[in-house]
């Protein structure tokens, strides 16, 4: 059996929803992509969705030949037909980054060996949710420079040491060029270091340049007292969550998006 989806788009993304199993599945929106991805319908696995087993958004239809799932329909229409071609006869896969079968961004996609897939189910793929009250690991592939970024979100306090100087960082971003298997082994390796010893060996690093942003710490008044989770807003008038002593631990993140600033200093097409 099969459970249909129904699709609504904004103008970021276009969504696969079935508000009755509570599946939400996303791609990118563009004009064109939509104007295919509409044509035909949408379904999940019944049985699967309810055991909890991994399973993919796909459609019955012959409309994108004897492709059926969305995540290599949403790869073929990016990249064309040639390109799926060849990595299919190389033994590729279409890869989901963050191993969510439903999230089919173009920067969540990537050509990897089926190799290369597997290793990553029995390393990264289990090793990055342990890791998230610490920090959350991901990476990002962006189609226009055909380049990667991994992103660290830090939940607790970590210093970057740049030049002799030890800097408080909130978020840092890792620039790569085209290389999946290097991202994935860097990405790999910034988790096992994290979860192992707490912090991160950047000489073994591949990336081809580094961003971050320094982490904004909040000074209590006289006598203030900063409980559970608060916010405020800077001089900039940015938002900023305060998060007390008793609270730490119990808020933390999944993801960030990558830094579109870096792919536009390095960005080959740029």
């Amino acid at each position: 059996m099969s459970v249909k989806l129904e699709l609504s788009y904004d103008d970021r993304r276009i969504q696969f929803l079935n508000k009755e199993y509570g599946i939400i599945g996303f791609t990118d929106y563009i004009p064109k992509i939509w104007g295919e991805i509409s044509k035909v319908n949408w379904y999940v696995n019944e049985e699967k969705f309810e055991k909890g087993e991994k399973t993919y958004i796909y459609t019955g239809s012959n409309r994108f030949g004897e492709t059926k799932k969305l995540h290599q329909i949403v790869i073929k229409l990016w990249y064309g037909e040639e390109a799926i071609k060849a990595a299919y006869a190389k033994n590729y896969i279409v890869e989901h980054h963050n191993n969510c079968a439903f999230d089919c961004q173009i920067s969540n996609l990537s050509f990897a060996s089926n190799d290369l897939n597997l290793t990553k189910a029995h390393s990264f793929d289990k090793n990055q949710p342990k890791l998230l009250r610490q920090a959350a690991v991901n990476f990002y592939k962006d189609f226009e420079t055909q380049q990667y970024q991994i992103t660290i979100a830090f939940t607790g306090e970590y210093a970057l040491v740049l030049g002799g100087k030890a800097i408080c960082v909130d978020r840092i971003y890792f620039l790569y060029e085209d290389n999946f298997r290097i991202v994935y082994t860097d990405a790999n390796r910034i988790i096992d270091e994290l979860l192992e010893v707490g912090s991160i060996n950047f000489k073994l690093l591949s990336y081809t340049k580094l961003s971050y942003e320094e982490a904004k710490f909040y000074i209590p008044k006289d006598e203030e007292k900063v409980e559970g989770i608060q916010f405020t807003t800077d001089e900039e008038g940015n938002n900023i969550m305060i998060i007390g002593k008793d609270a730490k631990g119990t808020i933390f993140f999944n993801s960030i998006p990558p830094n579109q600033d870096l792919y536009k200093k390095e960005g080959k097409n740029k």
